[in-house]
């Protein structure tokens, strides 16, 4: 199970909003540069099912994952192709010769959604909640994560050092997952009794506007974002269950991308005008041993 739930982070992470098998509008139903300027203003996403939840502590499904990717960072992150670690919210880090000790350097000024700083408390409040003896049994990740974790110490307003009961290798690589490891405001969580499923408030490129049960989610650019700002001003999240309508939607015009589709559905999709987004899968579906 927990391999299973490894590989689902990773894929979310990796490619962010896009399935293995994406299709996007192109030409169909309007001229490319109209399309193009209706997307940098807003960017429909149609996906296959409604987000459990918005809280990265309280979540473990591949559609909450899609939302919860743009709106929070995690101390981490997943190079764009792959599942090398690189810096996020920490800029550097030290491992100590035991292993048993990760000291990580926090980028500085950067503010949640809420106007909240985020600094080394913030990290610590984080991991805390997710750990005994805080941690609550709905926290799908927080044993994944950090399982390992003895306690963590805040050195100054912008170093924390998380101290581990053994040495775990892949420990970095479980920071920078998509699920636990995003940092949220303790300030949203005190206000919302430790629940943020549907007030998330992290520190990523958009923030959360609205959810309308079983239509969408709507986002909207963090304008104060410390990194390199988003070109979309709104993103808005479309609940599409059915296959079909996700591709009919496509090629009216109602959404400017979907997932979950599948090979049957390609020819209608070109045929409209619009183009097709393919990456190599980073998953091993299926593994048997013989014994």
């Amino acid at each position: 199970m927990k391999n299973v739930k490894k590989t689902l982070a990773l894929i979310i992470a990796a490619v962010m909003v896009l399935a293995s098998f994406t299709g996007c509008g192109g030409n169909g139903g309007g001229d490319k540069e109209s399309k193009e300027a209706k997307a940098n203003e807003t960017l429909i996403f149609a996906q296959g099912a409604e987000p459990r939840g918005l809280d990265p502590a309280l979540v473990d499904d591949a559609e909450s994952g899609k939302v919860i990717f743009v709106i929070y960072e995690g101390l981490l992150k997943y190079a764009s192709d792959s599942t090398k670690v690189e810096p996020s919210l920490a800029k550097s880090w030290d491992v100590s010769p035991d292993g048993l000790s990760y000291t990580f350097y926090l980028q500085e000024g950067v503010k949640f959604h809420d106007g909240t700083d985020f600094n080394a408390e913030a990290v610590k409040f984080n991991i805390d909640r997710q750990i005994p003896p805080l941690v609550t049994e709905d926290m799908a990740y927080g044993s994944f994560v950090y399982g390992s974790v003895k306690d963590v110490e805040v050195v100054d307003d912008y170093t924390v050092k998380i101290n581990l009961t053994a040495p775990n290798t892949a420990f970095l690589a479980n920071l920078a997952m998509v699920m636990a490891a995003p940092m949220v405001s303790p300030k949203a969580l005190t206000d919302n009794n430790n629940n943020v499923n549907e007030a998330p408030v992290g520190t990523g490129p958009y923030k959360f506007v609205s959810w309308a049960k079983d239509e969408n989610i709507v986002l909207e650019r963090n304008e104060d974002y410390w990194g390199t700002k988003a070109l979309t001003k709104n993103v808005i999240f479309k609940f599409i269950k059915d296959n079909s309508a996700r591709v009919v939607a496509l090629n009216n015009g109602e959404a400017d991308m979907i997932d979950g589709i599948d090979a049957t559905v390609v020819d209608q999709i070109t045929g409209a005008g619009n183009e097709i987004f393919k990456a190599g899968g980073m998953n091993i579906n299926y593994m048997a041993y013989n014994t």
